[in-house]
């Protein structure tokens, strides 16, 4: 748990829903296994949690000039998933983030580097989430001030030696699908907290100081309220 952060415990007595009890004869949702498999990417997310104090090391840059570059990143998967007739998954874009946030916390960038390191994390979640991922060559006509074929491939090498290959950490969104379908959520709540997660992903104390389940719960929560 990150310190700071409040937790809650269900009372012994307080009756809890089975919502996965409708998938039980349905052996593709392998339902049986669902709450072993979120402790384990609520377990996951504390250890793939970016340090919340990695601006204080950054000398380079600010939470500010994040925000920018991770707007950047948003217009880029915008633009992507609506040139090319197979659209980005969002999931692609919300690990490029955390990966990008995991990278900050553990080396010292420059302000002229920072947009590369950002296209190489997306570049890396695109493969990681996508079937059929964009190129070196898509991802720099549309940001050819970035870099050449070579930097961004020799920025890919840099950041998995860095994370060492370990890529696959829950986002906000690997949260929503379940504390929506646990709110029994219509797809106007589904749209608005998807909306407010990939908002928050501009914010550098969010997305450092709160794990990606709270994101996900408080999306879900102020979805609920106003729709």
């Amino acid at each position: 748990m990150i310190s700071g952060v409040p937790s809650y415990t269900i009372p012994d007595d307080e009756p809890v829903e089975d919502i996965d009890k409708e998938d039980r004869d349905n052996q593709f949702t392998c339902s049986q296994y669902s709450n072993d498999v979120y402790q384990y990417l609520r377990d996951l997310q504390v250890q793939l949690q970016p340090n919340p104090n990695y601006m204080q090391q950054q000398i380079h840059i600010s939470s500010k000039l994040r925000a920018y570059c991770v707007d950047w990143v948003v217009d880029l998967h915008r633009t992507l998933s609506q040139t090319y007739q197979t659209s980005l998954q969002a999931d692609t874009l919300f690990l490029s983030i955390s990966l990008f946030d995991r990278f900050l916390s553990r080396k010292v960038v420059s302000q002229e580097k920072l947009y590369l390191v950002a296209l190489g994390c997306f570049f890396v979640a695109s493969k990681f989430e996508e079937t059929y991922y964009p190129s070196v060559d898509q991802l720099l006509k549309f940001a050819p001030d970035v870099g050449k074929k070579e930097d961004l491939l020799k920025m890919e090498r840099i950041i998995l030696s860095e994370l060492r290959y370990s890529l696959g950490a829950p986002t906000p969104l690997t949260f929503l699908k379940r504390y929506a379908k646990a709110a029994h959520a219509d797809s106007t709540v589904g749209m608005l907290s998807r909306f407010m997660s990939e908002y928050s992903l501009t914010s550098y104390p969010l997305c450092t100081k709160y794990l990606p389940s709270h994101i996900a719960a408080a999306s879900i929560s102020h979805a609920l309220r106003i729709s």
